[in-house]
């Protein structure tokens, strides 16, 4: 029962004051990431290679320090050593710019790497931020750029999510399950209060095993390991997440989402 109050508390959000404090957070930072590429991208042409690469790495090298001095002045007024909002923020922003930093480098250096190589190096690069400072935005971002990933180096989003290829499509629900469940267990410490992470990897986990077929498996001769699959496992998944999200971890949006798939 005190699941249910829990989840019901942030359903209706009756903690406005926290909730505000977050939006506002939320807001401030994607408005100055926004800043960031916005002023980049309207004074690009008047900037020479090592300026472009010198200019990111310093909003780079600024982002850490506000993050560390964020960390050094919250440590010392409540006796804690962990990342305040401040520092969880200027972490987040580093790790945009770590992304536009790798971009930049590919395009000066003409690398020739495959987009989805960028996408992966860099999924690899905020782990260290992830580690630091676990919070909801960054592990959301992280979740973001692996499934980037993913779809890139398939270069068939579209196909894969509507079981065009199943196994390729069994093998993506298996990868956002598993970070599903990591996800689940690590919610208190991620501070994910409004579940974002959860909702979208559930999605990206769904959408392969319970979404419309588009009659290359059902009108076409398959293996019959292929058939039992195709309706064993979204019956197994629908089940178990429904027992989990109505009894275990009360979540409306999860189960209205089983329910529409």
């Amino acid at each position: 029962m005190q699941v249910q109050d829990d989840n019901l508390k942030y359903l209706f959000l009756n903690k406005w004051q926290g909730f505000l404090v977050f939006l506002s957070l939320v807001a401030g930072v994607s408005f100055a990431s926004s800043g960031v590429v916005t002023w980049v991208a309207a004074n690009w042409d008047y900037f020479s290679s090592l300026q472009k690469l010198y200019g990111i790495q310093l909003l780079f090298i600024l982002a850490c320090l506000t993050a560390f001095l964020a960390y050094w002045r919250y440590t010392r007024k409540t006796g804690q050593a962990k990342a305040g909002l401040g520092s969880q923020g200027a972490l987040f922003l580093a790790a945009v710019i770590t992304g536009a930093l790798l971009a930049l480098i590919g395009q000066v250096y003409q690398t020739g790497a495959d987009p989805w190589t960028l996408f992966a190096i860099w999924g690899a690069l905020l782990l260290p931020f992830l580690l630091a400072a676990p919070n909801a935005a960054i592990a959301l971002l992280w979740c973001v750029v692996m499934n980037l990933a993913w779809q890139l180096y398939r270069e068939d989003f579209w196909g894969m999510l509507s079981r065009e290829y199943y196994y390729q499509a069994l093998m993506y629900a298996g990868f956002n399950l598993l970070l599903l469940v990591l996800a689940e267990c690590n919610i208190a410490r991620l501070g994910d209060r409004f579940r974002l992470v959860p909702r979208f990897l559930g999605f990206f986990c769904l959408w392969p095993l319970l979404g419309m077929d588009d009659g290359n498996i059902y009108d076409t001769a398959t293996s019959g390991l292929t058939g039992l699959l195709v309706w064993v496992i979204p019956v197994l998944v629908f089940a178990a997440g429904f027992r989990y999200y109505s009894r275990k971890r009360v979540d409306y949006f999860m189960l209205a989402n089983l329910v529409g798939f």
